[in-house]
Order: C-alpha cells, then sequence, then structure tokens
C-alpha cells in the first residue's frame, strides 16, 4: 500500500513551486508542521518563526516580569474607587465576587490567545496545523471542495493544491487533484495596514465592520477613561490650596495641562512619570490606612454586621461590578503584553500569575480599608480620598496622584487620537515631529470634548463604574469568547481531516464560548443600565 501526503505550495505563476510558507501534513497523520513566512512570532502554537520585523523588535519580558507588568496594568487609578465599591457589594460580593472576575479574565485571555491560532498565517500568530488521527483511528474527512476553501483565507495570488501518492490506508480525494482557487481576497482584503493585532483578530472574525464597530469601542472606552481621570483630577484638587473653588475652573486649568502634553512628539518621558502611579497608590494607601487606624483603631472589625455582607440593591451590585471590571482591563492590552514576552506562549501562565497578585490586592484594600472606616463613615459615596481630612500629608498625597494623572491621561489622548485620525484619513507629516496640524486639532478637541462632559458628569466613581460595565466588560469579557467562536466555526469549515476527539473538544469549546457571551451579554446590559442611571441621578445631584 502506498501513502498520500498532501502538500499544498504557494505561488505565483501557473507552475507550482516551494514558496516560503508551505504546509506539511506529517508523516503517518500523527504530527503536524507549520512552517510560517512573514509577519509571524507571537503565535501560542508549538510552531514558530520569527520574520525579521518581529526578530528585530525587543521580546525580553520572562513570565515573572510579565505577570507585574500585568499586575501594574490594573492597579491604577481605578483602585482608589475600591472601597467604594466594597461599600456597594459588601464584603461577601466583594471577596467572592473579585475571585470570579479573576477567572473571567484569565479566561478572556486563554481564548484571545487561542484566537492567534485561528487566523491566517501572515498576521501576528502561528496558526495550529490540522490535527490528524494516526492510521486505524476514526476520522472526519472532508472533499476536495474543502481543501479549495481551507486555503481562501490565504495571501497569495494562486493556490495549488497537491496530492502525491505514497499509500493511504481508507480513502481522500483521488491523486494528482491539482485545482486553482482564486485570489482569496475577492471579498474581503486583509485589514489595512498598521492594524494592531487584535484589530487583526476581529478584521477575520467579524470583517471590516467588526472593526469598525471595535475602534467605536475604544474610543469610547478610551474617551471614557479620560473623563474619569479629569473628574478624579478635579476632585484631588479641590481639597487643596491650588483649587480655584469652582469645578468649572479646575477643569478649565486641567485641560490646559493635558492638552500641550498630548501633543509632544515624544511620549517616553511621559511614561517615566506615569510609572510612579504604583508608587503614588501604594503612598496614598499607606496614608489612608493610618489614617483609618490613627482615629478608628481596629473599632471598626466588631461594626461589621450582616448589612455589611451583601449589596442593598442591584444598583449596588451594578456599581460594585463596574468599577472591579475597570479595575481588571486587561484583556484589551493582552495581545501588547504578549508581543513583549520572551516566549508568548505563556501569555495566559503570566497572566494567572498577575491576576493572582491584583486579586489579593483587591481584596484588601477594598475589604479593609473598608473595615477600619466603618466608625466615621458607615458608606463610602467616592474615592477614598475625599474622606480624609484636610492635613498636609493628605494634601501631599493628593497633589501627587494629581501629578500622576495628568501626566497618564496623555497617554490615553494619543492612542485616542491615532483611531480617530486613520477614520478620518490624517496621515502623519512629513515634519521631524511627525505631528501635522490636523492631528494637533484632533487631539486637543479629545481633550477639550471630554473635558465638557466631565463638568457635566462629575463623580470620578461614578464615571468610572459606568464605563467599566459599558466598554471594559464589553470588550473584556463578551468580545474574546465571541471572537473565539467566531474564528472556531470559520476554521472547523476549512480542516482536511480532524478526529472526532478533536470534534469533541472543540464543540465543548464553542459551548462554554456561547454561554460565556449569553453571561456577559446579561451582565453587560443590566449593569451598564443600572450605572448609567446612578450616574444621571448623581450628576444632576451634584449640578443642583
Amino acid at each position: 500500500m502506498t501513502q498520500t501526503k498532501p502538500r499544498v505550495y504557494f505561488g505565483d505563476g501557473d507552475e507550482p513551486h516551494l514558496h516560503a510558507l508551505s504546509l506539511d501534513l506529517g508523516e503517518g497523520y500523527g504530527s503536524t508542521t507549520t512552517v510560517l513566512a512573514g509577519n509571524v512570532g507571537n503565535g501560542t502554537g508549538d510552531a514558530s518563526f520569527e520574520s525579521p520585523s518581529a526578530s528585530s523588535s525587543k521580546k525580553s519580558a520572562t513570565v515573572p516580569q510579565t505577570a507585574l507588568n500585568i499586575a501594574k496594568t490594573c492597579m491604577g487609578t481605578g483602585t482608589l474607587a475600591l472601597p467604594f465599591a466594597t461599600s456597594q457589594g459588601g464584603l461577601v460580593l466583594n471577596t467572592v465576587g473579585l475571585g470570579c472576575v479573576t477567572l473571567w479574565n484569565i479566561y478572556a485571555v486563554d481564548r484571545l490567545m487561542k484566537c492567534l491560532d485561528l487566523i491566517p498565517p501572515y498576521t501576528n500568530s502561528v496558526p495550529a496545523s490540522p490535527v490528524l488521527p494516526r492510521r486505524g483511528r476514526p476520522h472526519h474527512r472532508r472533499t476536495s471542495s474543502a481543501l479549495r476553501r481551507l486555503f481562501k483565507a490565504v495571501n497569495s495570488e494562486r493556490v495549488i493544491i497537491i496530492e502525491e501518492e505514497e499509500g493511504l490506508v481508507g480513502s481522500i480525494p483521488s491523486a494528482q487533484a491539482i485545482a486553482s482557487v482564486p485570489p482569496q481576497h475577492e471579498t474581503m482584503g486583509p485589514p489595512p495596514h498598521g492594524t494592531a493585532t487584535f484589530g487583526k483578530v476581529t478584521w477575520y472574525a467579524m470583517g471590516p465592520n467588526g472593526l469598525i464597530a471595535m475602534d467605536i469601542i475604544m474610543v469610547t472606552l478610551l474617551c471614557g477613561v479620560i473623563i474619569a481621570y479629569e473628574d478624579a483630577v478635579v476632585a484631588f484638587i479641590g481639597g487643596t490650596p491650588f483649587t480655584t473653588g469652582s469645578p468649572l475652573f479646575d477643569s478649565v486649568w486641567t485641560v490646559l495641562l493635558i492638552g500641550p502634553l498630548s501633543c509632544v512628539p515624544n511620549m517616553q518621558f511621559l511614561s517615566k512619570f506615569s510609572a510612579m502611579g504604583i508608587m503614588a497608590i501604594f503612598i496614598t494607601f499607606i496614608v489612608v490606612a493610618g489614617y483609618g487606624i490613627a482615629n478608628n483603631g481596629m473599632e471598626g472589625v466588631i461594626l461589621v454586621t450582616w448589612d455589611t455582607f451583601w449589596p442593598e440593591s442591584i444598583g449596588a451590585v451594578s456599581n460594585w461590578f463596574g468599577v472591579v471590571a475597570f479595575g481588571f482591563g486587561v484583556a484589551p492590552v493582552a495581545y501588547t503584553v504578549q508581543e513583549s514576552m520572551v516566549e508568548p506562549r505563556n501569555m495566559t501562565k503570566a497572566t494567572k500569575l498577575g491576576l493572582f497578585v491584583v486579586f489579593i490586592t483587591y481584596v484588601l484594600i477594598g475589604d479593609l480599608i473598608s473595615i477600619l472606616f466603618l466608625p466615621s463613615v458607615q458608606r463610602i459615596e467616592d474615592d477614598i480620598l475625599t474622606i480624609l481630612p484636610d492635613s498636609s500629608i493628605v494634601i501631599i498625597a493628593r497633589l501627587l496622584m494629581t501629578f500622576v494623572v495628568i501626566v497618564t491621561a496623555p497617554l490615553l489622548v494619543v492612542p485616542c487620537g491615532e483611531l480617530l485620525e486613520g477614520r478620518l484619513g490624517i496621515l502623519p507629516s512629513n515634519n521631524t515631529n511627525g505631528l501635522s496640524w490636523q492631528r494637533i486639532v484632533v487631539r486637543l478637541s479629545i481633550c477639550l470634548f471630554c473635558t465638557c462632559v466631565s463638568v457635566f458628569v462629575p463623580g470620578f466613581v461614578y464615571v468610572i463604574s459606568f464605563i467599566g460595565c459599558c466598554c471594559v466588560a464589553l470588550v473584556g469579557f463578551i468580545f474574546p469568547p465571541l471572537l473565539h467562536l467566531l474564528l472556531t466555526l470559520k476554521h472547523n469549515q476549512m480542516e482536511i481531516i480532524v478526529s472526532d476527539l478533536i470534534l469533541t473538544q472543540r464543540r465543548n469549546a464553542m459551548y462554554l464560548d456561547v454561554v460565556m457571551i449569553v453571561w456577559g451579554v446579561i451582565a453587560t446590559m443590566v449593569t451598564s443600565t443600572f450605572t448609567f442611571l446612578n450616574l444621571v441621578q448623581h450628576a444632576s445631584t451634584q449640578n443642583e
């Protein structure tokens, strides 16, 4: 008996020749090897090949370093709202819920990593090879038309499929079948040049409209965070001698600082100052805990009652969920973090370590601070700094947090501006600083818009609660399983031979994706509605 080993060659002419990209289905159908050319090297599969551009980029982060980066990414200014979230949700929901949200984020990141195995090979990933059963095992065969569909998503002018006679047990499409496949981008081309990895995954899963929707959501998310940051600055400054006495004028001088910083050609120096955020937050909570112990001692422990364990209403649960989701927003930056790793396939492992640190830290901050201040504040209604007295050390902590927020906000304005600039067709100029007047106008407009909104929608904790429910939950909890589900459905239609075991595993994963999508949609819709109503009510109260 001879055996047939299908090979696929990718060429530009009529005659088949070996291109830099080939798929070898392996000896005995027990193992597969995929060698990819182009912009790859960040996938999670066993096979990997780095392009010159990928190999030249800096990939030096180990698993512990990546875990630390993930923890630092999560623990930003939003941690100041954690005692508020605990007061809203109660001690039990805060502790158990933080654990559930941690697992939810790990699942989301894992799904995003698996998406890299399901997109075409000319992106920043290594797609999984078709899993073939060994001889004698049950397997699922597809027709030669499926072979044609397999490489419809390959970026090549022509695809030529050849099957060589080498003796196959069982039947597959006849030998020497040669089929020319039309260019795969007759209906949808590759993603726009410069599209980030998250955008590429969205493109191949949902098409151009999906990418547009993702851009809109990301712009909304970034603008929402900027608005929250400006509300935070106004709140921090309000308790210092530097306030003008009017939130409106405090907002004006805030945008006068953030606007020009957003237009500087090099953001590297701002990143260094922004890195002070963890230190500033650490110092702030030391001050907060010190005041709580000095003024109340441990009296709060004996004041813990049944009411402090549970939330008062669905609206309170929604506020808690929004703040926690905002504080765990790792999914939107998962690909960026992964691309800095020495071993990108260990991203899920690093995420588990990093989010475990975040979970422990959030439980300690939320529960302990809430208990310490129970004798003086039954329910915290704003960020933790607002409940502290006006002393010199508290003023220093507020000014330090103000400085960190002001130098961090431009780092959000820039990517938000770039998304809008790309949609508006504004390209970088030939100037040495790379900033044209159109780009400067876009960035300043973002700052001005966010400032106007922050004036009419005050309340740092309520803004991040709504943004967490509406945008962060959508990008972090719904999109990852949705993208994975859509890509898996497409990938299943393109496989040549798949074992029943693999089909069962994929089917179970798809069932789990459907459950998580439904749960995510329900949670997002319900909590977004209640947090929006709470935000409007708080804004109307503050503006009276």
